[in-house]
């Protein structure tokens, strides 16, 4: 069995030395915001946050005989994400926008859903055909802190993602699903040097497909997996 991965990151090449350096400090900035990946967007209020931005454009292929039976034989990802960070005032943001445009060939034992190997559907409808699979992800994401008396922090964390995917052969689909997240949080300052910190997080996800036969003469087969 093997497997073949391929990673491409094309990189937009500064033209004056001032560029590059601006480029450096910015995911320098980022590394130094000690809670910018924790789930309570508050403590950014405790960081020393400089303004940065980054983006980032990626290409990446994969194949091989050796993977889930869920997988692709081969799948392509085309990805773009940015993102960046600024203050008003006291007031702290952050905020990042995703794309992705992903390309499946030779998938099967997956009818309807986006992911097949998301843990909340407790079972999935699945057929035996091998088919190409297209899909597109958006995804958005901004959180902010704001002072509060002394030194404590309020803050908000909100998360959206849309996704549509469609299998190519029949049986097929098409499938739209979205998830959106909100979280309030809150850190208060014990002391000089502890913090007490408190969110909480409100989900939800809907996913919607379209089962079609583009030959209706031809009886097509399909089974759902439990467990």
């Amino acid at each position: 069995m093997k497997s073949i991965f391929l990673r491409i990151f094309p990189l937009i090449l500064a033209l004056t030395p001032i560029s590059v350096r601006a480029q450096d400090n910015g995911l320098l900035n980022k590394e130094r915001t000690l809670w910018i990946d924790s789930g309570n967007a508050a403590l950014m209020g405790k960081s020393s946050q400089r303004p940065n931005n980054t983006a980032i454009l990626s290409y990446d292929f994969r194949t091989g005989d050796h993977h889930l039976f869920q997988e692709p034989q081969s799948a392509s990802d085309v990805h773009f994400n940015t993102a960046g960070c600024a203050s008003i005032g006291k007031i702290k943001l952050w905020g990042q926008f995703s794309y992705d445009n992903l390309s499946d060939s030779g998938t099967r034992f997956n009818t309807l859903v986006y992911d097949p190997f998301d843990e909340r559907f407790i079972y999935n409808v699945a057929d035996t055909t091998l088919s190409d699979r297209k899909r597109q992800s958006y995804d958005m994401e901004f959180k902010m802190a704001v002072p509060l008396a002394g030194r404590h922090f309020g803050g908000l964390h909100v998360r959206y993602r849309d996704r549509i995917a469609a299998k190519q052969q029949d049986p097929r689909s098409e499938s739209t699903a979205y998830d959106v997240d909100l979280s309030p949080s809150f850190v208060f300052s014990i002391g000089s040097h502890h913090s007490l910190g408190m969110n909480i997080l409100y989900s939800h996800y809907l996913e919607r497909s379209a089962p079609t036969l583009s030959n209706s003469s031809l009886l097509q087969n399909v089974f759902v997996l439990k467990g």
